[in-house]
Formats: structure tokens, sequence, C-alpha cells
């Protein structure tokens, strides 16, 4: 429990100085989008996936061919349940690396979820129906 306190910290401080890095005014993008890119990862470390999607995006806005940036992106879309742009970053990087398996991996997750989601949103719906009917019988004594 120690040592992940302690290395939560570490990525905590790399977020900062990652944020630090970015305030500084440079003119080379790469550079801006790797920035990017490792806080987007730190941020993934931390759990926190609005901020690793807004820097991932951020990453491959600056720099459409790096990859970590648009697995970062990937992963990140993919905590947040957004589930169609997950995909869409994996398309992007497949295009990039056809033999990524990383991203075939996600991209069968995203079908899994979505078959879990219609599950789900039919048994919902069929409950809906049930509720309506039971307070309509009610209603009608």
């Amino acid at each position: 429990a120690l040592k992940y306190k302690q290395n939560k910290l570490y990525v905590r401080k790399a977020v900062q100085q990652y944020t630090l890095a970015l305030i500084e005014s440079f003119d080379d993008d790469v550079l801006r989008a790797v920035i990017h890119g490792n806080r987007a990862h730190a941020a993934l470390l931390l759990g926190n996936f609005g901020k690793a999607l807004e820097d991932a995006k951020a990453c491959v806005k600056l720099d459409a061919t790096n990859v970590k940036g648009l697995f970062r992106a990937a992963k990140s879309a993919y905590g947040l349940h957004k589930l169609d742009e997950c995909a869409g970053f994996c398309d992007a990087g497949l295009r990039l690396e056809p033999t990524n398996n990383e991203f075939r991996v996600i991209i069968k997750n995203v079908k899994k979820q979505i078959e879990v989601d219609a599950k789900k949103e039919k048994r919902l719906a069929f409950a809906r129906v049930a509720t309506k009917e039971a307070v309509s019988t009610f209603a009608d004594r």
C-alpha cells in the first residue's frame, strides 16, 4: 500500500511537470504532442479518464501519427464509456499500424460492451413496460 501511494505521488508530480512544460513557449508541435501524450498516460494511471482523453486528443491533433496518443485516447474514451469515439481512435491507430494487437483487443472489448449494453437496455425496456402495466392496473382499481 505504501509503494502504491508513493507511485501515485510520483505520477502526480509528473503531471505537474508536464503541465509546467506545456506552459512554456516553444514551436515544436511534435514535442508538445509527446508532452500531452505523456500527461495523458499519467492521467490514465491516476484513473482520470476525462483529463487523459483531453490530453490524448491534443496529442493527436498536434501529431496525427502519434500511435501512443491514439492508444491513450482509445483507452480513456473506453474508460468514459464513449464507445464510438473509442472505436474511432482504434481504427485510426490500426490504419497507422495494421498489426497492432492492442487496438484489436480494445475494439473486441468495445464490441462486447455494446452487446452487453444492448441486452441491458432490452431488459430495462421490458421492466419499464411491465411497471407501466402494473401502475395502470393499480390505477384502474
